[in-house]
């Protein structure tokens, strides 16, 4: 997710054949159903748009992340925008406000990313995994930025195929993609 919003225009891991050999520690310590699910439920969603995302990519400006080694937030600014991804978040609500909640099971380990583009002014496309994701104004930009709408959707060729509408609680405490990534694009907005 990182390389594709720094524009590259692929990933291959090295070492995913079946050859019974694995160079762990520099790779898996085995080749199972979840060493390969790491990879092939990112490739699944990624896969149906490569080519209208590498077409997003070449004309608008995009960002990408993955989960740093320390799991402190990474954001971005886009425009008046500020992308935030965040990674170990409980679901529903902010860590500071539940402070005794129980923490997701992948909480500590080194999953997440997303991959974000800026479709136009106050409309982004992003896809992710074992990410939280929030829009808000950057600094110095006017106040009272919010979400308007979350469209969940796919691609078919190069259209953008619209799903269902994500609300309530989809997006009111940033925008969470666990296990199962999915194509969100976003449309933000101000209120007076």
């Amino acid at each position: 997710m990182a390389a594709l919003g720094r524009g590259a225009i692929g990933f291959a891991p090295f070492g995913m054949d079946d050859a019974d050999y694995f160079n762990y520690p520099l790779g898996a310590k085995s080749f199972d159903d979840a060493t390969i699910h790491a990879f092939a439920s990112k490739f699944g969603v990624l896969g149906a748009a490569m080519r209208p995302w590498a077409k997003i990519a070449f004309a608008h400006p995009t960002w990408g992340a993955a989960r740093p080694d320390d799991g402190t937030p990474l954001s971005t600014t886009m425009g008046d925008w500020t992308v935030t991804a965040s990674f170990g978040q409980w679901q529903f609500g902010q860590r500071e406000w539940f402070p005794n909640a129980d923490t997701p099971a992948w909480d500590k380990a080194m999953v997440g990313g997303m991959v974000v583009a800026q479709l136009s002014a106050n409309e982004f496309l992003f896809t992710g995994d074992h990410v939280r994701v929030q829009f808000g104004s950057r600094e110095g930009a006017p106040a009272n930025g919010m979400i308007v709408k979350v469209e969940e959707g796919h691609f078919e060729g190069d259209n953008w195929v619209f799903d269902r509408i994500w609300n309530g609680d989809q997006t009111d405490y940033g925008l969470n993609i666990i296990d199962k990534p999915v194509w969100l694009k976003v449309t933000m907005g101000r209120y007076r």
